[in-house]
């Protein structure tokens, strides 16, 4: 009888273990589900108990039962701190929280908003007091006098994103410090526009200026999370904070100001903290730059102050596990946002999708209401977390079930490096490498050189910033392995650091791509001489979805481009600082053809244009 109860106490001993690793993965799974009910349709600035259990104090007196059930939500404006709870099976707990944060984001684009996630043992703290918070004012609207460039920072010298025409209006809710500039929202992007290229009444002059100090409720916080094993690696405890799409915010983390247009997640560990990125990228104040499928480990003081941050490095396999239940939960908070566009491709059909710098199959799974097990399975991809740059994919359309996840049929834990990587294995392309610039890039026009392969017909240069953004492409005009780009302030922006990669074609099809190198950028414009450039060429280029790029490669400097694109008798003109340039159009189209013109003063050239977008 001894040795029977022995037995059974030893099979319970054995089997407890089990069994909560097994109802772990259930909590999590359940406690998303109701998230999806108790969350979704969160309003801007504001907080809601996601799953139980979460805590919450906040400033002045508020009733004894107030923000403790799940589904309350609260103004950020008084919300002192927000604390979730660890994992507790037996209680069937696991503290989820939301907060949606304006941040910096005007008030033209109603909805969008920075989501914070807390999962686990994690817990906020608001670092903006009532009385200091600043409040974006609705916007006044402006009419551009004549055709205008619409730059990304506040600076005659900043990468003009889009031109417009006379009579374009435009809502307009701050100006620049020295009140040269003022912000504007076209075609849901944030902008700035000359104050003198614009007439508006007189409420245009009494608009709040805009610094890079003032802060909204919550964009400056402290978090700390628990440190130690989990339940499982589904049930993290951290911090995660996700950005609109197409728009980078600032925050003050930790005492550290930082500019994502990403997905994130914090936490602590037992050495200090580490924040990793999912999607996009992050930039601090002193100019490191975190790509997707990295992570970069903290170093913090004895407040929790991040005192140093460390180099980027992949993110390892439990950060991953962590990575794919954050986006779960995003994707449970915003179902109606992420459905494909009913020209992009119908359910039940195939397309292609190029990869672009920053994506993960998880995000591209969400474009095509796919899963990324079908995309592998389509691809025939063993590792799910790598795909590259230029890589084409086979996407089947339309496989997402109702509620169900993109990562559904994705083993647990997945591969240990996720993201995006820069060249496939393929031995076809071992030989495509950058020669020239090594050591950095001059400021202005450029010579690059690379050793290329045998299957090429042509290639490009992609010129990225220090975000990850694509920000120039110089084609060649066939096979050969050098081409001229202009790499001053006018072409490819502000900024230290670039990097550049060669991309390879096989009759225009994408073949494989070069890892990015990174390089500084001389100060100050340099002469450098060129034995010879290629006739003027005008073209048009797909960067992504509803986006067409202008093209322009071999002109003079100063020489003023032009062009009309169709569908939408789209057209504009800018003034190009070098000797070649792009600017992306954004054309609200779903048509896969476009054509047009486009035209060139010095040299004089005009040409008819054409692309058929994949």
């Amino acid at each position: 009888m001894r040795n029977l109860i022995y037995l059974v106490l030893l099979v319970l001993l054995v089997a407890a273990p089990v069994l909560a690793q097994n109802a772990c993965p259930a909590l999590v799974q359940q406690a998303i589900t109701a998230l999806e009910d108790n969350c979704e349709g969160q309003a801007r600035n504001s907080a809601c108990y996601g799953y139980s259990r979460v805590a919450a104090e906040f400033s002045g007196t508020v009733a004894a039962d107030f923000f403790t059930r799940v589904a309350d939500t609260a103004a950020l404006t008084t919300l002192e701190t927000i604390q979730t709870f660890p994992m507790n099976l037996e209680n069937s707990e696991w503290g989820i929280a939301t907060l949606s944060v304006q941040a910096n984001i005007p008030n033209t684009l109603p909805g969008q908003a920075v989501t914070f996630l807390l999962l686990g043992d994690a817990q906020v703290e608001n670092s903006v007091a009532p009385d200091e918070a600043f409040q974006p004012v609705d916007p006044v609207e402006v009419t551009v006098r004549s055709a205008a460039n619409l730059r990304a920072e506040p600076l005659f010298d900043a990468l003009t994103v889009v031109s417009v025409e006379a009579g374009t209006l435009l809502p307009a809710d701050g100006r620049s410090a020295d009140e040269d500039w003022l912000r504007v929202v076209y075609q849901e992007r944030v902008l700035w526009v000359s104050a003198d290229a614009v007439d508006g009444p007189q409420a245009m002059s009494e608009l709040p200026v805009l610094t890079a100090d003032q802060r909204a409720s919550m964009q400056a916080f402290y978090f700390t999370t628990g440190v130690g094993e989990t339940q499982c690696n589904q049930a993290p405890s951290l911090v995660a904070v996700n950005s609109p799409e197409n728009l980078r915010v600032g925050l003050s983390v930790n005492g550290a100001d930082i500019s994502l247009g990403s997905l994130i997640t914090l936490q602590n560990t037992a050495a200090g903290g580490v924040l990793t990125v999912i999607e996009g990228s992050v930039e601090t104040e002193d100019g490191l730059v975190i790509p997707a499928g990295q992570a970069s480990d903290l170093e913090l003081d004895e407040d929790g102050t991040i005192s140093e941050w460390g180099e980027p490095r992949p993110i390892n396999e439990e950060e991953f596990a962590a990575a794919q239940t954050v986006q779960q939960a995003m994707f449970a908070l915003q179902p109606d946002s992420v459905s494909v566009d009913d020209g992009l491709c119908a359910p039940g059909e195939t397309t292609t999708h190029t990869v672009v710098s920053g994506e993960n199959l998880f995000r591209i799974a969400l474009r095509y209401n796919s899963t990324v097990a079908d995309i592998a399975a389509a691809n025939n991809l063993t590792n799910v977390s790598v795909i590259f740059v230029g890589q084409e994919l086979i996407i089947p359309c339309g496989t997402l079930g109702a509620g169900e996840s993109p990562l559904a049929g994705v083993p647990q834990p997945p591969p240990p490096r996720p993201g995006v990587t820069a060249s496939p294995a393929a031995a076809v392309c071992a030989g495509l490498r950058q020669t020239s610039p090594l050591g950095g890039f001059p400021n202005g026009p450029t010579p690059f050189y690379w050793d290329g392969v045998a299957q090429a017909t042509s290639y490009s240069v992609l010129v990225y910033d220090e975000t990850g953004a694509l920000v120039a492409t110089f084609p060649t005009q066939g096979a050969e392995t050098s081409v001229v780009g202009d790499m001053s302030p006018g072409t490819v922006g502000r900024g230290t650091n670039f990097s550049w990669a060669v991309q390879a074609f096989v009759s225009g099809v994408p073949l494989c791509a070069t890892p990015p190198l990174t390089m500084p950028r001389d100060a100050f414009p340099q002469q450098v001489t060129v034995t010879s450039l290629p006739p003027v060429s005008l073209f048009l280029t797909c960067p992504a979805s509803l986006l067409v790029s202008v093209n322009w490669a071999n002109v003079t400097p100063g020489s003023l481009i032009s062009w009309s694109v169709n569908p939408g008798a789209i057209t504009g003109s800018t003034i190009s600082a070098g000797s070649s340039g792009s600017q992306v159009i954004i054309t609200g189209s779903s048509l896969t053809t476009y054509s047009g013109t486009m035209g060139s003063t010095t040299p004089s050239a005009s040409s008819p244009v054409l692309v058929t977008c994949p």
